[in-house]
């Protein structure tokens, strides 16, 4: 740019004048700074600097992660500008990060942004890196943890006292990584049993588990299977056995030696499942 102005001197006399011109954006560089009057001119070189000029890259991160933990990414920040700056560098996905940065020309600094994460952010992510002159994006990763569905596939319910009730139950990982979790299997007074199951994602398996039942066991029940993040249930009974009562209805008595003596009997089966038994007279006394 240019600038002028209109001076008068007497003889002999001289003045100081100040000229300006104005830079801005893109004016960076060295430059010829040149005064001239009708007689005569001077120059020197002048430079227009470029202000702090903050360029972010990133360098790594630690993704994917497991919701519950904490998700690094390091950005690489340069001063690409003249002059020394300070910025404000911030990254806003996933309750977002901030660092104050400052620099000298040229320099560089390798910073470590940090993201908590938690149940329920399991996803994919695009982290955005900003700067006042610059901006670069990182795609993440936060997998679900291990989560064991379980539904029960089939029960021998009903079982008879003293036989071993079983139950099958499908587990199923959910979740994004392998996991290990112990599967339990209750039945309330008749006891309980468990397994440690690893499955990877996506993996299934079917279990089988198993109670005792003895003397006095007869009932209804609900057998439940439950991992760390599922329940399922069902009812299930143990039967009583076969349980012959008897009770004598009437007799031919008195007889006479020589007759036959008859008695007539009631046999009930108050257990809860078919049974074959014998049933006796004896005749004792004299």
């Amino acid at each position: 740019g240019v600038n002028s102005t209109s001076v008068q001197l007497a003889g002999g006399a001289n003045t100081q004048q100040t000229f300006t011109v104005g830079t801005g954006s893109g004016d960076a560089g060295s430059y010829t700074a040149e005064v001239s009057s009708d007689n005569d001119s001077a120059s020197t070189g002048v430079t227009v600097q470029e202000p702090a000029n903050f360029q972010v890259s990133f360098q790594s991160t630690n993704s994917p992660v497991v919701e519950g933990d904490t998700l690094t990414a390091n950005v690489t920040i340069e001063n690409t500008g003249d002059v020394q700056g300070t910025q404000t560098v911030d990254i806003g996905a996933l309750g977002g990060d901030s660092k104050s940065v400052t620099l000298g020309s040229g320099q560089t600094t390798t910073e470590t942004f940090s993201f908590a994460t938690s149940s329920g952010d399991a996803g994919d992510y695009t982290l955005t890196a900003v700067s006042q002159n610059d901006s670069a994006n990182q795609a993440v990763t936060v997998l679900a943890p291990a989560n064991f569905s379980v539904s029960i596939a089939s029960t021998n319910s009903p079982v008879t006292e003293g036989d071993t009730l079983s139950v099958d139950a499908d587990i199923e990982n959910v979740g994004d990584v392998q996991g290990t979790q112990t599967v339990n299997l209750s039945v309330g007074a008749l006891g309980s049993d468990s397994t440690s199951v690893q499955l990877a994602s996506g993996a299934n398996t079917t279990e089988t588990f198993s109670v005792g039942t003895g003397s006095g066991d007869a009932g209804s029940y609900t057998a439940e299977v439950s991992s760390d993040n599922d329940t399922a249930s069902t009812g299930v009974t143990v039967q009583e056995p076969a349980n012959f009562s008897v009770s004598i209805q009437s007799t031919n008595s008195p007889v006479v030696e020589g007759q036959n003596l008859s008695v007539t009997a009631t046999v009930t089966n108050v257990g809860d499942v078919q049974g074959t038994g014998i049933v006796d007279l004896n005749v004792v006394g004299g």
